[in-house]
């Protein structure tokens, strides 16, 4: 059994844990704010898990970088998304 807070999916369970308190928001603003973060946070991981896949399986480099570049703004996300559910 995996230690949570550990591995490649630890920001991703935060995320998750983090995105209930968010949605659980008392404004309507609030919740829409929050479930839009969300949603751009989804979408960048998985666009980076497509070029990670991409490069893998072509051994293209261009496709790497992209990986990393959205990776990284997807963990961006996470962090803002973390720092507004404390």
């Amino acid at each position: 059994m995996r230690e949570r807070g550990t591995g490649l999916g630890a920001t991703n369970c935060n995320v998750g844990e983090r995105a209930q308190v968010l949605v659980g928001a008392t404004s309507p603003a609030s919740r829409r704010e929050a479930a839009d973060l969300i949603g751009k946070y989804l979408q960048l991981r998985a666009k980076s898990w497509q070029s990670l896949a991409i490069g893998l399986r072509e051994s293209n480099q261009a496709a790497m970088e992209r990986y990393r570049e959205q990776s990284a703004a997807a963990d961006s996300l996470a962090k803002q998304i973390s720092k507004n559910a404390d």
